[in-house]
């Protein structure tokens, strides 16, 4: 309902911390990335919510961010022949 309060979860792939304080959080895709646009246009929100929890201090065993330095999707492709 809306003014209720509410818990978001969420669970980083990777964190990686600058010495300046500041994070990039990766996400490893398996399946189809979403396209650049499709990010910049708020379609594809994980990555955004998992920097806002980075920045409020929410992620268990890692300070707070000061600041965001990179947001990025990597491609695996775990499970496949080589």
């Amino acid at each position: 309902a809306a003014g209720d309060d509410f818990v978001l979860t969420a669970k980083a792939d990777r964190i990686e911390a600058s010495p300046s304080g500041a994070v990039t959080i990766i996400d490893y895709k398996t399946g189809t990335m979403p396209s650049a646009a499709q990010a910049q246009a708020g379609l594809s929100p994980q990555l955004l919510v998992e920097a806002l929890i980075a920045e409020a201090g929410g992620f268990e065993g890692v300070p707070a961010a000061k600041g965001i330095e990179s947001l990025e999707y990597w491609k695996t492709n775990v499970g496949s022949a080589m």
